[in-house]
């Protein structure tokens, strides 16, 4: 598990930093922090529930009076606004933003990530195909976040069984898989 912080530091180099948010550019609502956790899959929800309770006297702050309807949203996976503003529009861009730079919830947003599917389907992935170094993690770890656990594991899946048909097909070091 010492390679966790480099995995999560190379996946959200392409995914953003704690405090970046997307407003609604692909039909998903807002997507937020690290993982671009989005509104419509609910991971938005789960991740604002975990920061609510790390730390809830500054998640109010954050997100004002209206933190309760925030979370009650967001864990409906619905895109409905509060207080009739969509969460991807000002103020709660803002809000997001702040709250993204308060190390409490960025310690949250790490944790959440360390401990969500996409690192079981991960070491799922690594389990396929026989290949748990820090690259090929990293490597896996990036796919379920963009395609799922279950869509990442599928061509895992795929490769393992077309070794098992030709066990010479597979290469001598292990990273050559990965490849």
């Amino acid at each position: 598990t010492d390679w966790i912080p480099t995995l999560l530091r190379k996946t959200s180099e392409h995914e953003g930093q704690f405090w970046s948010v997307q407003r609604n550019l692909d039909g998903n609502g807002v997507s937020y922090g690290i993982l671009q956790w989005t509104q419509k899959s609910g991971s938005l929800g789960r991740l604002l529930r975990a920061m609510a309770a790390a730390d809830p006297v500054a998640f109010g702050r954050f997100f004002g009076a209206s933190w309760a309807k925030v979370l009650d949203v967001t864990a409906r996976a619905s895109l409905e606004a509060v207080d009739g503003v969509a969460l991807w529009a000002e103020p709660w861009v803002s809000r997001f933003t702040a709250a993204g730079r308060w190390p409490a919830f960025q310690q949250v947003q790490a944790s959440v990530a360390a401990e969500s599917e996409y690192m079981a389907g991960a070491v799922e992935i690594a389990h396929v195909l026989g290949v748990s170094t820090e690259r090929a993690m990293t490597l896996y770890y990036n796919r379920t976040v963009h395609q799922g656990a279950s869509g990442a594991l599928g061509p895992a899946k795929r490769i393992a069984a077309w070794y098992a048909e030709d066990p010479k097909r597979r290469p001598a070091a292990p990273n050559d898989v990965v490849a």
